[in-house]
């Protein structure tokens, strides 16, 4: 995927111009670069704290880390279109912070047996933005109860 050499032996993130603080990174632009490591991608979001939008749409991610979201706290958006998750854990949004309101998550092949209710209980109240469009969620399941306040529960091509 093209990223390993972007941390030294100390973990400290590295570009041509030298290190980077990820403490103080709010916007991460990950997109297109064929990421489909989870490792990497959890180290990352577990490294930039004061994130408030992530961008990892057009990877190739399959699946996402478990509290992938448990050190943030100022994050308000995450778009992961495009990829190719399959999967869900239910606990991928369990530490969510409250700030968190809009997940894009269109054109991923997930299935309804890949993403439970449990899935996105913890953030239901909070999310006013859900793109699954392009997913093999089915529509009927998509409304599943989720907080008066989402505006926008994209249609699905089923």
């Amino acid at each position: 995927d093209g990223f390993d050499w972007m941390f030294d032996k100390n973990d400290n993130f590295i570009t041509y111009e030298g290190v980077v603080d990820l403490d103080t990174i709010e916007v991460l632009h990950l997109q297109n670069n064929n990421i489909n490591d989870y490792e990497l991608m959890r180290k990352l979001v577990e490294s930039t704290e004061a994130l408030r939008v992530l961008n990892m749409q057009n990877n190739s991610l399959t699946t996402l880390p478990p509290k992938m979201l448990n050190k943030q706290k100022k994050l308000e958006r995450v778009n992961l279109a495009n990829n190719q998750i399959e999967v869900m854990p239910n606990g991928v949004f369990f530490t969510a912070p409250v700030t968190l309101q809009r997940l894009d998550f269109s054109n991923n092949p997930l299935s309804y047996c890949g993403v439970s209710k449990k899935t996105f209980q913890p953030i239901r109240s909070q999310i006013t933005y859900l793109d699954l469009t392009g997913t093999g969620i089915k529509e009927d399941v998509r409304k599943f109860k989720y907080h008066e306040r989402i505006n926008f529960f994209s249609r699905i091509n089923a």
